[in-house]
């Protein structure tokens, strides 16, 4: 049995990943995956942050923009490692 094989069959034992995702994540490769994922972080971060403005320019209260901080900042964090692991990918 390969590997994958045996990654797919332990993960259907368990609920917090799918054997979907395994299989999703183990048919590409490295770039694939970086890229899709920076990607992601990267939309959802703009995203977030354009609502923000949106709600400040309506007078939104202080806590709820607050919010918005709280939900950004693990996205900036992600989209910062991602790019940082994709330039270095790119210069060695």
């Amino acid at each position: 049995m390969s590997v994958s094989n045996q990654l797919l069959a332990t993960a259907s034992m368990t609920s917090t990943v799918s054997p979907v995702t395994i299989a999703t994540l183990l048919g590409n490769d490295y770039s694939v995956i970086s890229a899709s994922i920076g990607l992601v972080a990267i939309l959802l971060l703009a995203i977030l942050l354009a609502q923000k403005e949106l709600w400040r320019a309506r007078g939104a209260p202080a806590r709820v923009l607050g919010a918005f901080d709280v939900a950004s900042v693990p996205l900036l964090m992600a989209a910062v490692v991602v790019l940082g692991l994709r330039l270095i990918d790119l210069l060695v």
